[in-house]
């Protein structure tokens, strides 16, 4: 997937948007509580994109996943994957940070 496709993707869920020195954050908000799900995301020159996606609470995840959490968005394989860790991520999130 490229930059645009994962951009396209995050966006419909509704998460935040913002840039910074490395690429681009997407976070999930809930009231004052937030959290960073995809960081540092950013296009490559051969095509694609790179980008780190926090995955750590996902248990199909834990065992693959970097000391800080996270996996890169070159290991996703298809749409329908990315989409799939993003609703458990941000039903996850949204149990947690719960009113």
């Amino acid at each position: 997937m490229n930059y645009n496709q994962i951009e396209k993707i995050m966006l419909s869920y509704n998460l935040i948007k913002y840039e910074i020195s490395e690429g681009t954050n997407f976070k999930f908000l809930k009231g004052n509580r937030h959290r960073v799900i995809l960081e540092r995301l950013r296009p490559l020159k051969k095509g694609g994109a790179s980008g780190f996606l926090y995955v750590e609470v996902l248990d199909k995840y834990k065992d693959s996943c970097s000391k800080n959490g996270h996996i890169n968005v070159k290991e996703i394989s298809s749409e329908v994957e990315l989409r799939n860790i993003v609703e458990n991520l941000i039903s996850y999130f949204e149990e947690k940070y719960g009113y």
